[in-house]
């Protein structure tokens, strides 16, 4: 259910990428995890409007940025929410 938009190969990836979850709308999922977890997300086009139209055939995404200030800790949370929202859509 949730549809990742990046590079695929491992090497090429980054703490910064995109996604939706199933039939739900991005700036739902983005008001979710903030009810859920108090986990801040970016939802919308990015400044890339034609990338989400054209390319991807999407009306917006999540957007995630993951870094090395980010404990182990949040990142788990991160994919739990993540999954519970899953579960939903």
């Amino acid at each position: 259910k949730v549809a990742y938009y990046g590079p695929a190969d491992a090497e090429l990836k980054a703490g910064v990428f995109a996604f939706n979850v199933g039939i739900l709308k991005h700036h739902e999922v983005a008001v979710m995890f903030d009810q859920l977890s108090r986990i801040c997300l970016r939802s919308g086009h990015h400044c890339a409007m034609p990338l989400h139209k054209s390319l991807l055939g999407v009306d917006g995404s999540v957007r995630a940025s993951l870094h090395a200030y980010n404990t182990q800790e949040e990142v788990e949370l991160f994919f739990e929410t993540l999954g519970k929202i899953a579960k939903l859509a």
